[in-house]
């Protein structure tokens, strides 16, 4: 079994869930349904934009931007504690569930 980056990134982005709803992998491009249930995951644009690129930013899921701030404001508020003593054991616990999350993946391939 291959266990290069791009394996593993791939195999751990196979299935991945926002806001309660996992993301089918074989969605189509013109299920209408589909990706209108995917719209409510996300606040709207403002009237009269049509956001076609994702490449420099792209917006957040709700349920993301709530773990993203709540995330953010302990970082502020522990600071340099957190970075010097925190940090350390909640990044092994993310490298964690990420790599039993792709080799799940990879041993149902």
């Amino acid at each position: 079994m291959d266990l290069s980056r791009r394996t593993i990134l791939a195999a751990a982005g196979a299935a991945p869930a926002v806001g309660g709803m996992a993301l089918a992998a074989d969605a189509r491009a013109d299920d209408e349904a589909y990706w209108a249930r995917v719209a409510t995951l996300f606040d709207p644009p403002p009237p009269g934009v049509i956001q076609l690129e994702n490449g420099y930013f792209g917006a957040m899921a709700r349920s993301t931007r709530a773990a993203f701030e709540r995330n953010i404001l302990r970082v502020n508020r522990e600071t340099s504690i957190y970075a010097r003593d925190a940090y350390v054991a909640d990044l092994e616990a993310v490298r964690a569930r990420c790599l039993t999350a792709a080799l799940r993946d990879l041993a149902k391939a």
